[in-house]
Formats: structure tokens, sequence, C-alpha cells
């Protein structure tokens, strides 16, 4: 039986199979590529491919105007992830929310809302963490809320099942670093390298996010807290941003000074 639930801005979650509030006729959560296609002589050469986005629809069934008011209420918070699960695996998609408004259908005597998807994401499977330390190394946890889940790896590198699409990582290197870099793998072969001419002291971390959305090379405090653009520091023969490929890879870890690169890496994987 297939799932469905929000979760906020603020980590709440609603349950859109409850009997009071339910998620009803969903449409739009197949999967496609858009081709751009290019006219050449008799015949077509497709130019470029690209996954197209989601557009989800469907019907929330509310037993009356509380039901409405809560949901309303937790919507307007923002934040939203979507989350469908059809067998084992939850699914995850970042959304906005538009919900039409009438009356008590009287047949049914319940309040039926169409509700459309707006999506701000491709759709992707739990947020995976993978922590990076030299060989025979303990490994740390790292707590954090939904929807991260951590694995530590026994060297100073990570490999990631990266499934058959594309995805962006983000990477958190921990002070105190010197000139940090980074190297993507794949079956043997250097595929991308990153370097920072910066050191990153103690208690500081660098983070590098490839996400075209969110895209930045920083430096913060641990708990957090915005210190310096670092992008400026980038070694430019380098480059930096990356996208991880299809299938198995691996990212490797050095730095200039003494002492091993601790690092972890964020990966959610598309699907």
């Amino acid at each position: 039986m297939r799932q469905f639930k929000l979760t906020n801005a603020d980590g709440q979650t609603f349950d859109l199979m409850r009997k009071d509030a339910f998620f009803h006729d969903p449409s739009g959560f197949g999967w496609g590529m858009d081709p751009e296609v290019m006219e050449v002589g008799d015949t077509y050469i497709v130019t470029d491919r690209k996954t197209k986005k989601p557009s989800l629809a469907g019907e929330m069934i509310f037993q009356g105007y509380d039901q409405y008011d809560e949901f309303l209420d937790f919507i307007q918070v923002g934040g939203l992830v979507l989350g469908y699960k059809t067998r084992k695996t939850w699914k995850y998609l970042d959304v906005d929310i538009s919900m039409e408004k009438g009356e008590i259908d009287e047949k049914s005597r319940r309040l039926i809302c169409s509700v459309s998807f707006t999506a701000n994401s491709q759709w992707y499977e739990q947020l995976t963490a993978y922590q990076a330390q030299s060989e025979g190394g303990g490994g740390k946890v790292y707590s954090y809320t939904y929807p991260y889940v951590y694995r530590d790896d026994v060297e100073q590198s990570v490999t990631i099942n990266n499934g058959r699409l594309s995805s962006y990582p983000k990477i958190t290197i921990f002070g105190p670093v010197e000139s940090p870099t980074w190297a993507l793998y794949q079956y043997g072969v250097r595929l991308a390298t990153g370097k920072v001419n910066v050191v990153i002291p103690e208690g500081n971390k660098l983070v590098v996010d490839m996400h075209p959305a969110t895209m930045e090379i920083a430096e913060y405090t641990g708990d957090g807290i915005f210190v310096a653009n670092r992008y400026q520091d980038s070694d430019f023969s380098t480059e930096r941003i990356f996208e991880l490929p299809p299938g198995e890879c691996r990212l490797v870890f050095a730095q200039g000074g003494l002492g091993n690169t601790k690092a972890f890496v964020e990966v959610r994987k598309r699907v």
C-alpha cells in the first residue's frame, strides 16, 4: 500500500493517510525525460536530455473545517517535503502547495479540496552522510534530524553508490586544516578535483555545497554561523564544483598541513 506524508520547516510531520484528512486521487507521480531535438536534413538528432519536472496533483479530503485549518496552518510554515512510499523505500520531493477550498459536499459530508504541488527538486532518497576517516580510526556520529542517515568509512575517503542518476554532493571539512583538497574517482580514473588555499582553524569548518540552488564555498563555525565566503580562495586550476556520476564513485581527501582531513559528504540520491 502506498503512503504519503509531509514535513515542514519546523520538522513537524503530517500523515496524509489520516482518515479525517487524507490525500486522494494522486496524479503525476511518474518519471520521464524531456529531449531537445534538432532537425538535420530528413532526420532528427537529440542534442540534450533533461529530467522532466514533477507535476503532482490530487485532492485533500477533510472531515471538516477543523482538519482543513489544521492542515493549512501546517503547510503555511513552508519548507515542505513530500514523502512517498510504495514498497520499502521512502522517496522525497521539495514542494510548494496550492489548495482550493469549497464547501462541505452534501453526499460525502466531507470537505474536498483540490491540491497541486510545485516541485522544487527532483525525487531523492533519504539524505545520507558518509564520514571520511583514516584507516583504523573511530567513527563519529553526528546528531541531525530528518532525513539524515550516517555511515562510517574506514579510510580517508568515501565510496558512494549513486544509483542510475547523477547527484550533487555537499562536502564539510573540519578544522584545523590547511589548503584542503578533494578528488573524485570512478573506476580508477580521476574525474575532477577541488582545492581551497585557506587555513581553517580548529572549531570551524569549510562547506563546499555543489547544488546549483545552494552552491557555496564558505567557512562556518562548528555551530553553523557564517564566517566568510572562501570562493575567492579557490585554486582556480581545479574544478571544485561537480556532480557525482551515476554508479559507484569515490571521493578522496587530503591537505597541505599535518594530520588527516576530517570530512563528511552528504548526498541526496536522485531516484
